[in-house]
């Protein structure tokens, strides 16, 4: 056999049909890919807070509602949930909570009422909530809105 008599095209090259199925499939792949990755960012994590009603009057109340899941796969013991507000005139009146136990995969959901004093001026405040469970720790940043 001479190297004249062989056909480029005798290994099987992939036909036109073939060559959009296989493209078609890889750009299914990736998009599938973004799209975990996209989600992922927005994928909630274990600790959520939110005020029932962010945007309150000097003297009002609301209640800041801490919600908690061990995502870990193993039992979380002593957790300390911590609420920290930026100023003294917000009164947080369970700032601190302890859970003895919390089960691999369990929920916990804290209702604590907040007073704004009647002097605090009016604008947006911080408060911290700090989920210790010794080797982990979790925060998040809540904001409520003080009008007149």
């Amino acid at each position: 056999m001479n190297v004249n008599d062989l056909e480029i095209n005798e290994l099987g090259p992939v036909s036109g049909k073939k060559k959009q199925i296989i493209i078609g499939i890889f750009a299914v792949a990736i998009l599938i890919g973004i799209l975990f990755l996209f989600l992922s960012f927005f994928k909630p994590g274990p600790l959520n807070a939110y005020f029932t009603d962010p945007t309150v009057r000097p003297g009002a109340k609301t209640i800041l509602v801490v919600e908690f899941k061990n995502v870990e796969n193993a039992d979380l013991h002593n957790v300390l949930f911590k609420v920290t507000p930026e100023v003294s005139n917000i009164n947080i009146s369970e700032s601190q909570h302890t859970e003895e136990v919390i089960g691999s995969g369990a929920y916990r959901r804290l209702e604590i009422p907040v007073t704004v004093n009647g002097s605090l001026t009016q604008g947006t405040y911080k408060i911290r909530i700090e989920v210790d469970a010794g080797k982990e720790k979790w925060y998040k940043d809540v904001y409520l809105e003080i009008t007149k």
